[in-house]
């Protein structure tokens, strides 16, 4: 495809670039760094993002105001309290707990003694223990993911606000 030159034209485009400022001045990542950590409230005002990592504690920041103060949140994603492999572990400890009782039971039946009556209950309290701690991690996980998913929405809506930028 040959596109003529009576055809092209060059255009000047304008950039515009929000650099946040503190009494006149561009702010310092020294600066950002001292603003309060909060979370945002219906009534506060969302100034924008700003890229800037913060060791162990984010890289994109939402900036807001409420009651006449700046404040900063970060946007970077919570990890999961409970993990899949960690549900699937809880599950084979069940599974697990369960062989256990069944052999026990087995050994009972096979030697007709009671002495396994002791060891049959002490079987059958691990394995609700587990159940209920394999139900517990489940619940966690599946909160966990709900939560992800309505984070994942809202600061998605966060993303498109307006990018600002701190001095180096």
């Amino acid at each position: 495809m040959e596109i003529e030159t009576k055809n092209a034209s060059l255009d000047t485009l304008a950039v515009t670039i929000l650099a946040l400022h503190v009494s006149g001045k561009q702010m310092t990542q020294a600066v950002f760094k001292q603003l309060p950590d909060k979370m945002e409230d219906d009534d506060s005002e969302l100034w924008g993002t700003v890229r800037y990592t913060i060791k162990d504690a984010g890289s994109l920041w939402l900036v807001f105001s409420s009651n006449g103060t700046l404040y900063r949140r970060a946007l970077d994603p919570i990890p999961r309290r409970v993990s899949k492999e960690f549900v699937r572990q809880n599950e084979n400890a069940v599974r697990s707990a369960m062989d256990s009782l069944s052999s026990v039971i087995q050994y009972q039946k096979i030697y007709q003694s009671n002495d396994y009556q002791d060891r049959i209950k002490e079987a059958e309290k691990n394995l609700e223990k587990e159940k209920e701690l394999l139900e517990g991690e489940k619940d966690m996980y599946e909160s966990d993911v709900l939560i992800e998913k309505q984070r994942f929405e809202y600061e998605n809506k966060l993303s498109q606000l307006r990018q600002l930028f701190i001095a180096v």
